[in-house]
């Protein structure tokens, strides 16, 4: 080949198939000598599998190089699984959620029937009670937010529930009232409520809260 093709041709052939780029160097041996295609191929794998010998760690071999269709499913499958991981580990986890940091400033109080001057109630859990809460928008511009409790927190909530002089259930985050509900809830396991509408309330800011 050395004899037919120019210095200049064989480089820019040799780089074509250090890359992997079959017809590309085909087309530069075709364009150097005018020979049919079929002798054109013969030739250049002949090169390639010269060069894979003398140095496979430029020159792979023309049997082992990545097909096209192959290149293109891994690819696809990398995308597919990068797509899955995505779903499982920040989808799927906020459907049932955001965790909520056990040492965030969460606080919940309970207000007593048999003392309506304690308008700020006493408290009857903390963040470390609860598991994950989650937030939404409601019509009205307002939010509404489910705080999901862990086994302890219901059992305490329980407790709260029992007590016939329980009035209401006062949601605090750093000391700011955020939210009230009543507490005859159909379950202990969650306490659901409003946002307070305050222009000092922001629901986004609550909810990094949540997780600090």
């Amino acid at each position: 080949m050395s004899t037919s093709v120019p210095e200049t041709t064989l480089v820019q052939i040799r780089a074509e198939l250090e890359a992997g780029r079959l017809i590309d160097a085909v087309k530069l041996y075709r364009a150097a000598t005018g020979l049919g295609l079929k002798d054109c191929r013969d030739n250049v794998l002949s090169l390639w599998e010269k060069l894979a010998t003398e140095d496979p760690e430029r020159y792979f071999r023309f049997h082992d190089r990545p097909k096209g269709r192959a290149w293109t499913l891994i690819v696809a499958v990398a995308v597919f699984a990068w797509i899955l991981w995505t779903i499982y580990g920040y989808i799927f986890p906020r459907l049932s959620g955001e965790k909520v940091s056990p040492t965030a400033a969460l606080e919940i109080r309970y207000t007593s029937t048999n003392d309506p001057g304690d308008d700020d109630g006493q408290t009857a859990l903390v963040a470390a009670d609860f598991s994950t809460f989650r937030g939404w928008p409601e019509a009205g511009g307002r939010t509404r937010m489910t705080l999901n409790l862990n086994e302890t927190g219901a059992e305490r909530l329980l407790d709260v529930q029992k007590r016939a002089d329980t009035k209401e259930l006062l949601i605090f985050v750093r000391k700011q009232l955020i939210g009230r509900t009543r507490v005859s809830q159909p379950n202990n396991r969650s306490i659901t409520f409003d946002l307070i509408q305050d222009p000092a309330i922001d629901a986004n800011e609550i909810m990094a809260r949540l997780t600090e």
